[in-house]
């Protein structure tokens, strides 16, 4: 009860500095200051996991990661790539709408930190003709980035939950799959579908095709490349974009002078929420909240679907981390599945539902920062009912399966 009653603090704290506008550095350091002081740690405990937290392998990876983000969509903005990219999609669909959805989510099959970043630009250059708002924007390349991890057995999750169930990856693929058909569904129906736009010229659809689509290609070759460097060569996310970015420069004959003026208008402050979240995120596994806590629920005589359902998304609301919402909780909620996939689906959701809607998440807190969109009107507007659609949708499909 005392790790809840701290939690649930810890949750109201952040959420009243976010309505202060406080910048999500700062908020995730004080709330692990909370943290500290409600567990009784030394002033030099605590200085101790904040240092160890800024200097992990895993703390300057992903900045390091998310510096070669920024450089990689600098290195594309100075070759027009996005541009490019818009002008050729435009000539291959006959609605530019579709464009929004189908970047994001051919990013989203190459899992990477701040891959939501890769994306942005295109989303941004597109929705300047259409008068939307920034939350609108925020959540259009938020979505369909995410559209994948229910099912592509590249992302952890995935593979962590069929390890821990002892069942084939393909069966947790085949009863997730309602996830990511509905995930597409409600992107298409409450993001583009709310778009009033009209192609000023969808006839440049039927003419130009062919050269259009390898105009396109060859665009997106750096992304490909990024790509194809990961999946098939299994080459590291950091060396991979640092290969892109060469590429990028050279395929398009990208002058020194040019690279440097564009390196000069990037926005690295960014970089140190990543310090910031990973601050708390230590702070978390110092105090053992974590781990304790689903032992308090699954000993308190709780219902199933309420302790299935609240676990994962809670430590995937203070984690971000799918792999830490199915690593932490499923083997203590595993007895509840009683063999049952579909209530292993339905986990899945909401444990990825707290992924979605959590500031802690990576790819939620840059792209919000990227379109500067307001966090109150993201969350009330935009991102909780098709949040709350998924987890009905899994509730649904656990009922009737």
């Amino acid at each position: 009860m005392h790790d809840l009653i701290i939690l649930i603090v810890s949750l109201a704290i952040i959420l009243i500095l976010f309505k202060c506008k406080l910048n999500l550095t700062l908020t995730m350091i004080i709330a692990a200051l909370f943290l500290g002081i409600a567990y009784r740690f030394s002033l030099t405990e605590i200085l101790k996991t904040f240092y160890a937290a800024c200097l992990s392998r895993e703390t300057l990876e992903i900045a390091a990661i998310l510096f070669l983000v920024i450089v990689f969509n600098l290195s594309m903005n100075a070759a027009y790539t996005f541009k490019k990219i818009i002008s050729n999609m435009k000539k291959m669909l006959l609605d530019i709408r579709w464009v929004i959805a189908v970047i994001p989510a051919v990013i989203g099959f190459l899992p990477m930190f701040g891959g939501a970043l890769v994306s942005a630009p295109v989303v941004k250059e597109i929705t300047q003709e259409m008068g939307i708002s920034n939350e609108r924007k925020t959540f259009l390349n938020f979505w369909f980035r995410h559209i994948w991890e229910y099912t592509l057995p590249l992302y952890p999750g995935i593979i962590l939950a069929a390890g821990i169930l002892g069942v084939p990856v393909y069966r947790i693929i085949a009863s997730n799959s309602i996830l990511t058909a509905s995930a597409i569904i409600i992107g298409i129906i409450w993001g583009t579908g709310r778009l009033k736009w009209r192609p000023e010229h969808s006839g440049e659809a039927l003419s130009g095709k062919g050269r259009a689509i390898l105009n396109f290609l060859f665009n997106l070759s750096p992304i490909i490349l990024v790509m194809v460097l990961v999946l098939v060569f299994r080459l590291r996310v950091l060396y991979a974009l640092l290969v892109a970015i060469v590429f990028t420069i050279i395929s398009n004959q990208i002058s020194i002078r040019t690279v440097l003026r564009s390196l000069a208008k990037g926005k690295y402050g960014m970089i140190l929420m990543v310090f910031g979240i990973m601050i708390f995120k230590a702070m978390l596994g110092t105090t053992g909240m974590i781990e304790r806590l689903p032992l308090f629920f699954n000993t308190a005589g709780i219902p199933r679907y309420l302790v299935i359902s609240f676990l994962p998304f809670i430590v995937g609301f203070l984690t971000g981390m799918t792999m830490a919402a199915v690593g932490i909780t499923f083997p203590v909620i595993l007895p509840l599945f009683e063999g049952k996939l579909s209530l292993m689906t339905f986990s899945f959701m909401c444990g990825f539902a707290g992924v979605l809607l959590t500031p802690v998440h990576f790819c939620l807190s840059l792209t919000r920062e990227y379109f500067q969109a307001d966090w109150l009107k993201l969350y009330r507007k935009e991102l909780i009912l098709p949040v709350f659609l998924m987890i009905m949708i899994g509730f649904i499909y656990t009922v009737i399966m």
